[in-house]
């Protein structure tokens, strides 16, 4: 009984040791795989946007960071967006934005505000 018990614990012992290592050669599969298919950000295009409103984010629990803001933007094709920001300086509404398109490795594309204003 006692060696049986025993046996029982070994095996046990070496699944515990094969999944950790499964385990470990999983995760350096999946790094492997993001350094060589993600691909950074990539700078699409840009487009003049006008400003809406300008407010810090009030989310109970929830924080973006100290100098955090939300941009409610219309694009001069109509379409409307909310950008979250990290700019020291809000833009006052009405006044007109650079928004820089960016795309993903998957080809989504987004918009992101880097605190330029554009010229008049």
């Amino acid at each position: 009984m006692r060696a049986e018990l025993q046996r029982k614990l070994d095996r046990l012992e070496r699944q515990g040791k094969r999944r950790k290592l499964l385990r470990i050669g999983l995760a350096a599969a999946v790094v492997i795989a993001a350094f060589f298919f993600i691909r950074p950000l990539e700078k699409v295009g840009e487009e003049i946007a006008t400003v809406d409103s300008a407010h810090t984010p009030v989310s109970p629990g929830k924080t973006l960071g100290p100098n955090s803001l939300i941009l409610d933007v219309r694009l001069d094709s109509g379409r409307t967006l909310s950008l979250a920001t990290t700019q020291q300086k809000a833009p006052p509404p009405g006044s007109r934005i650079v928004l820089s398109r960016v795309a993903n490795t998957f080809g989504h594309e987004t918009y992101r505000w880097d605190g330029r204003i554009a010229a008049k």
